[in-house]
């Protein structure tokens, strides 16, 4: 048939035919409304995040074994919470100032060693290079192998942490930050002071109260709930799609699901819409949605379905390489 394709098939979905007609419209076409941002609402969203971050971390402290375990949780829900709108920061869509943006941005990825600067930097190229040779992502989860080896390096972020120490390192020793710009190096360079104010400011506080509870509680939460929950978040964004291709319905994943994984994510699940229109502010990107969903090569009903399908094909590769 003139002007329709054979799609290949979804996360867990029959192939489809589709006309190759169906486009999303540009962003001129959007809904003025669609394009404003409202600081109101992603200032209650930070204050969402801070209370939570406040209560996960306060409850922590004073409570018993079973509650403070609660708490933990909580702190590090927050804390996965906050760099995904620390992203939402990174594009300016979340309050009109740009300097809020940039300060508000350092905070809420703070608590997970998330450095503002460089993470817009690295996101933004990002967008730009996504499907060519030079595109690389901030957040490097290492080997794509569904070994005990790849996953515990993948889920606890080994990469983004021993590659923070390296850079608190080089930053106190006035060494050049990566091949950023000269100007954004002393952007860079800042944050790694402030991180090294915070975490000199918490273990002073552990030496005073002579407990290391407090650092035992960032810790825990940091690696056994946020480094998990931030990799099992923003690992099928890309995972599995095609590298090679510059058409957006080809490299990227959208993920329709829950309301809680929507607010989790700060509606980074529909990725694929973020990626064509990443000037309309991340909470009004369900509402394209249904311009996406018949293109969508890559689409899941669901967090759980694509780690299904991603286990399982991890596995059969593995076994047809062995055999």
């Amino acid at each position: 048939m003139t002007g329709m394709k054979k799609r290949p098939n979804r996360d867990n979905t029959s192939a489809a035919t589709v006309p190759q007609s169906q486009t999303p419209q540009p962003s001129n076409h959007l809904e003025p409304e669609w394009l404003n941002v409202s600081s109101a609402s992603f200032a209650w969203r930070v204050a969402v995040w801070f209370t939570l971050l406040s209560a996960g971390a306060l409850t922590a402290l004073v409570s018993g074994a079973w509650t403070a375990a609660c708490g933990v949780f909580l702190l590090g829900v927050a804390m996965a919470h906050g760099v995904e709108l620390a992203h939402q920061a990174l594009h300016h869509t979340g309050f009109r100032s740009r300097r809020l943006n940039e300060l508000f941005g350092i905070l809420l990825g703070l608590p997970m060693l998330v450095s503002f600067h460089e993470y817009r930097i690295n996101h933004l190229k990002h967008h730009a290079l996504l499907g060519t040779p030079d595109n690389r992502e901030f957040f490097d989860y290492g080997s794509r192998t569904w070994t005990f080896g790849g996953i515990f390096s993948r889920f606890l972020m080994w990469h983004h942490y021993t590659s923070f120490c390296v850079r608190l390192v080089k930053a106190f020793l006035g060494a050049p930050l990566g091949d950023y710009h000269p100007r954004y190096q002393r952007s860079v360079r800042s944050f790694y002071f402030i991180a090294a104010t915070v975490l000199s400011a918490l273990l002073m506080w552990c030496w005073a109260a002579s407990t290391w509870r407090p650092l035992a509680i960032w810790m825990a939460a940091l690696f056994l709930v946020a480094s998990p929950l931030h990799a099992w978040i923003e690992l099928p964004e890309h995972y599995g799609c095609n590298e090679h291709s510059t058409d957006v319905f080809q490299n990227t994943r959208t993920i329709k699901s829950n309301l809680f994984m929507t607010w989790l994510t700060n509606s980074n699940n529909f990725h694929i819409e973020h990626h064509l229109w990443s000037n309309v502010p991340i909470q009004k990107i369900h509402l394209l949605h249904m311009r996406c969903r018949g293109r969508a090569l890559h689409y899941s009903m669901g967090y759980w379905q694509f780690y299904k399908s991603a286990w399982l094909a991890g596995r059969n590769d593995a076994t047809h390489a062995n055999s």
